[in-house]
């Protein structure tokens, strides 16, 4: 019998990928006392959509942080807290990743991670920020470390995609309630 191998496709070549992060988000969903809303779920699907694309192609979709933009905006009990702090994270963002770019001389900082923290900073408002931005460099030092352990190499030069940090303490933070 001739068998013809297709391309599966994205969502069933990384079907793996996407497991591990409904388990991890599941988890970190159950430890957490929220219940089932319809902006649970939805920031959840955002996030892992965001988190997964950074993972496979380097690259946060335009529409997945606009996305978590918009529904950030809706989804605030405060209209002005969230866009203060849509418009304040990408400004420290995007300062960060220009002021970061000409002293190494590439970029560190993508200019979606700057898009990203605009849709957390519409979900979480001006302050809880600081905490994921926080967590999330320390967790991606410890990942980067513990790859040069393990392979016994440097983490000098490593790429790394940060949206996944990001994302998953935006949503533990929201989750135990910071929010706009």
């Amino acid at each position: 019998m001739h068998r013809i191998w297709r391309d599966p496709g994205p969502a069933v070549k990384h079907l793996s990928l996407i497991g591990v992060h409904a388990a991890t988000y599941g988890a970190v969903w159950a430890l957490s006392s929220t219940g089932v809303t319809l902006w649970t779920v939805v920031l959840a699907l955002l996030f892992m959509w965001i988190s997964c694309s950074d993972v496979i192609r380097f690259e946060i979709p335009d529409t997945g942080a606009l996305a978590l933009a918009v529904t950030g905006i809706f989804a605030a009990s405060n209209l002005q807290v969230a866009a203060i702090g849509a418009v304040l994270w990408a400004s420290l963002f995007w300062l960060t990743a220009v002021v970061s770019a000409r002293i190494m001389g590439r970029d560190a900082l993508g200019f979606g991670d700057v898009k990203l923290i605009a849709g957390i900073g519409a979900w979480l408002g001006p302050i809880w920020p600081i905490y994921v931005v926080l967590a999330a460099t320390l967790s991606a030092l410890v990942i980067l470390l513990a790859h040069a352990a393990l392979y016994r190499s440097s983490a000098a030069g490593t790429g790394i995609a940060f949206a996944p940090f990001l994302c998953l303490c935006a949503w533990a933070i929201w989750l135990w309630g910071g929010g706009a």
